[in-house]
């Protein structure tokens, strides 16, 4: 009778494919674990059109009472990111002031990926919504440089508050505004420009210009200062 004994390889091949098995099931695990914006419950733009009732639901769950219940809708609307933009258009243009306040504070907390609603609030009807979309794009140099023009078109908002914060986003650029000093001239040489917006519109020509005269190594210089007596 002939005796078969296991080779090595058969051994390690016994051996290997309940433990490959094994890490296959805690990968899937862990990524089924993992929440994506779909398990956030974060509505899509379909879903709001659909179900505008959503909107009013996440505005109470923005300004709840309850500091956990507010704290989970802020954290789950930040951590879906660019996916949470359509809510929070939404949420931003209410006639609720504390809703509004909510959705821009959101807004800041994404960062970057807000940009572009950001900029497209630039040209919103409210000047409320105006005003904290340019405070905000301040804070989000160096990110901002693509969206100049649009900045540029801001320095001629109506709103003196705007048109001064948007010299402060164009400042905040400091070297990278360099394409703006065109716009910034043409703002001080205006007749009925204001004197909140004259000053900042001045800094920042001056941010400008000494950071093309002494320019720093590298591209991630800081922004010079804004203030002005």
């Amino acid at each position: 009778m002939r005796i078969h004994r296991p080779t090595i390889a058969h051994t390690r091949g016994s051996v290997c494919r309940p433990l490959l098995c094994a890490v296959g099931l805690l990968i899937n695990a862990a990524c089924a674990s993992a929440p994506t914006s779909n398990d956030l419950g974060v509505p899509t733009e379909a879903e709001l059109t659909g179900q505008p009732a959503l909107v009013r639901a996440w505005s109470m769950r923005l300004t709840a009472d309850d500091p956990e219940t507010h704290a989970a809708a802020n954290r789950v609307l930040v951590s879906a990111g660019t996916r949470s933009l359509p809510l929070l258009r939404r949420l931003a243009r209410s006639r609720h002031d504390n809703v509004q306040g909510e959705a821009m504070e959101v807004l800041h907390r994404v960062g970057p990926d807000a940009i572009p609603l950001l900029t497209e609030m630039l040209a919103d009807r409210q000047e409320s919504i105006r005003r904290q979309a340019i405070d905000i794009l301040v804070d989000l140099a160096p990110d901002t440089e693509s969206i100049q023009p649009a900045l540029c078109r801001a320095l001629e908002d109506p709103d003196v508050l705007v048109a001064r914060d948007a010299a402060r986003a164009l400042g905040a650029l400091a070297r990278r505004a360099a394409p703006s000093t065109s716009s910034l001239v043409t703002a001080l040489l205006h007749g009925d420009v204001h004197d909140l917006v004259r000053p900042r519109a001045i800094a920042c020509r001056e941010n400008v210009r000494n950071a093309r005269a002494h320019p720093l190594v590298g591209h991630n210089a800081p922004p010079l200062s804004l203030h002005t007596e």
